[in-house]
């Protein structure tokens, strides 16, 4: 069975790396995947008519009567253009494939905004909000008419969309994978952290890593991190085992390091006095050393209306460490399923360092959490990910539409 990607494949980028786990995983299950890469640092540089273009290319490059999937986050449509052009260009893509009796998967990596709804009351006080509002409704109109499906990765995300218009019967939840498979498991971390690892960051031995993985955003809880940092002894220290995203321009880095001591973060000929490190960017080898130092892994969030799930928060729970995670939507469904997060209020950075310092002292919490989270980790794999993905491009494909 032969599946066309549409997705920005092989960039830096979360997205980028979920589609290749997903590509590599569909193998096992008998898909030829055909990526058809889409690429940000062209698309901000491209006209709304040129944006048009692109999208109906890929469109008119796949044989009739494919499935596609596409990953779906509302700035691969928009160029610089805004959440209204997003939606014109992908109602034009889908538009455009249906035209070609090529059924779509689209997995939506974030909330669709709250759309205004259409009244006598406020079709002129409104009009802008009323135009992306009907733009949503043509985006919806797809998915009533059974060419599509929606993939979403948490019950949360689900409401969401059902509330925003969606049918139900069009939308599929597939709890977003860890990355690791039963069949090549490399075994669990070490819960004590390397000694070693901890040398190579320029930290004593009974430092306590506090790390926060991928990209560097505000929404991500920095400045509530490195404010709870504040509140704890000289032992703990926090590392960002990221960097800024290469196309975004979040001041939430500068403003942690401003807002923070510079001593705590500048580095000196005396680097054990550092609390505060920012890697940079990582590549696999390097993110499995940060791995091996680390004690407790932070997965703060901020609880923002468009966030439906990150792949850091997967990742750190087949880490083999324990993971403090804020109570946003998100997070709080995965721990309904694994009890495998300590948890705190979004915000509360207080709360962050009571916690922390409770859960550094509790070993026996420590390995709870672990050892649940790793249960987690072996029943939601990629591997059953894509088993659960194929299935449903053969529905599609089968010509008797989506079962409810």
């Amino acid at each position: 069975m032969k599946i066309y990607h549409i997705t920005n494949y092989k960039e830096k980028c979360g997205i980028a790396d979920y589609a290749e786990h997903l590509i590599k995983a569909l193998e096992k299950n008998s898909v030829e995947s055909v990526p058809l890469p889409i690429r940000w640092k062209e698309h901000k540089y491209m006209t709304g008519m040129e944006l048009d273009r692109f999208y109906r290319q890929i469109a008119h490059s796949i044989p009739e009567g494919s499935v596609v999937h596409l990953q779906h986050e509302f700035g691969f449509f928009a160029g610089r253009q805004g959440i209204l052009k997003s939606l014109k260009v992908f109602d034009s893509l889908l538009s455009d494939l249906n035209s070609r009796k090529i059924k779509t998967v689209v997995t939506f990596h974030s909330v669709p905004p709250a759309f205004v709804p259409v009244t006598l009351k406020n079709i002129f006080r409104k009009t802008k909000q009323v135009r992306i509002s009907r733009a949503w409704k043509k985006v919806v109109s797809h998915f009533n008419s059974g060419s599509c499906v929606a993939i979403c990765h948490n019950k949360h995300t689900h409401f969401e969309l059902v509330k925003r218009g969606m049918p139900r019967k069009a939308i599929r939840i597939l709890y977003f994978p860890c990355a690791e498979n039963k069949e090549c498991h490399e075994g669990v971390r070490c819960l004590a952290p390397s000694e070693e690892a901890k040398e190579s960051l320029g930290l004593s031995k009974d430092s306590i890593v506090l790390t926060s993985f991928g990209f560097i955003s505000a929404y991500k809880g920095i400045n509530m991190a490195a404010e709870a940092l504040q509140c704890l002894p000289k032992k703990y220290v926090l590392v960002l085992a990221g960097d800024k995203h290469p196309e975004g321009s979040d001041l939430s880095l500068e403003k942690m390091l401003r807002d923070s001591k510079p001593h705590f973060w500048v580095k000196s000929s005396s680097e054990s006095n550092r609390r505060i490190i920012v890697t940079g960017y990582l590549n696999r080898e390097k993110i499995a050393s940060i791995w091996d130092a680390t004690d407790i892994v932070l997965s703060c969030y901020q609880d923002v209306a468009s966030f439906s799930m990150s792949a850091a928060l997967p990742e750190a729970l087949q880490s083999g460490k324990p993971v403090i995670a804020s109570q946003i939507p998100a997070f709080r469904e995965v721990n309904e399923m694994g009890n495998c997060l300590a948890m705190v209020a979004p915000g509360a950075s207080h709360e962050l360092a009571l916690t922390i310092q409770r859960l550094a002292a509790d070993d026996s919490a420590k390995a709870s959490l672990v050892e649940n989270a790793q249960r987690y980790a072996h029943t939601h794999t990629w591997e059953g990910f894509a088993t659960a993905t194929a299935a449903l491009y053969r529905e599609l494909s089968s010509g008797n539409g989506i079962k409810a």
